[in-house]
């Protein structure tokens, strides 16, 4: 026999052809051998363009293709930079846009001979479907365990998201989760805010018209403190004086009402503890 292939005997199975046959058979069981995409739509070019914005101009297009993928990388630098401020969401829904546009442009010989409403309408579904299934879980995910944007009235703090153990030290500014609190004329807002921490639990705190003091060390009386009394920080706690800018109230409210909702929000568990400020942020610094 010749070294050429002789055509009655069929081609060696190759080392990827199990994972072949298992695709095969994935894609009988679940009855996707009787979908067919539209004539020059293939699967794995359009699976890869809904993962990647700006990814399907790349296929019918290179130099569509490279403008859509560095505009979506600058994007998303944009979004990451400017976290919290009205440019950063901006970019987030140009970058949706974009991958949008990509796909329904990858997808352009099944599409461009629908009517209008129809790709109208594939546009609306897959600006839901990338959103639902992608972005918003992604962002969610990001904002929960790693870092997320607070607005502040000094301007937008990102906050590193840190375990409930790790250490602080007194004096230090952290992000907390502050419980909700209400009297009968003023409220204060819950959630996550900011705060210096002053004491430690078993501290001693007395407080005095001019001067507070911390185990016999004096300091300035801060906004709404009380001007008389005394308090030991509870064991798991931490004392945190709150904002002036959470609270809120309406009619004539007394400054010793005041005080001793205060009083009692300054005592933060320590499992409400979120995480600290970056001091900079891409090289901006932040102000707290």
């Amino acid at each position: 026999m010749s070294k050429a292939t002789s055509p009655f005997y069929p081609p060696r199975a190759r080392w990827y052809s199990p994972v072949v046959y298992l695709s095969h058979a994935i894609a009988r069981r679940l009855a996707l051998d009787r979908l067919h995409l539209p004539p020059g739509v293939f699967f794995l070019p359009l699976v890869a363009s809904f993962f990647v914005p700006g990814l399907g101009f790349h296929f019918r297009n290179k130099l569509w293709g490279t403008l859509a993928l560095t505009g979506s990388a600058l994007l998303f630098c944009i979004f990451i930079i400017w976290l919290g401020y009205p440019i950063a969401n901006a970019a987030f829904g140009i970058l949706i846009s974009i991958h949008v546009s990509g796909i329904t442009y990858y997808c352009s010989p099944w599409l461009n001979g629908e009517r209008l409403l129809t790709r109208l309408v594939v546009a609306l579904l897959l600006t839901l479907a990338l959103s639902v299934l992608l972005y918003v879980p992604i962002r969610k995910s990001v904002q929960e365990t790693h870092f997320a944007p607070l607005r502040t009235p000094t301007g937008v703090v990102v906050i590193q998201k840190l375990p409930v153990t790790t250490p602080v030290a007194r004096g230090d500014t952290i992000a907390y989760n502050l419980q909700e609190a209400s009297a009968a004329h003023f409220y204060a807002h819950g959630g996550l805010t900011l705060g210096k921490i002053i004491a430690f639990p078993g501290d001693h705190i007395q407080f005095t018209e001019k001067t507070f003091t911390i185990n016999g060390v004096s300091r300035p009386l801060l906004s709404h403190m009380p001007t008389s009394g005394e308090v030991i920080v509870p064991e798991n706690d931490w004392f945190i004086w709150p904002d002036l800018a959470i609270i809120g109230g309406h009619g004539n409210v007394g400054e010793q009402a005041i005080s001793t909702m205060m009083l009692q929000m300054a005592q933060v568990p320590q499992s409400q503890f979120v995480g600290k400020p970056f001091l900079k942020w891409f090289g901006r610094r932040q102000k707290l």
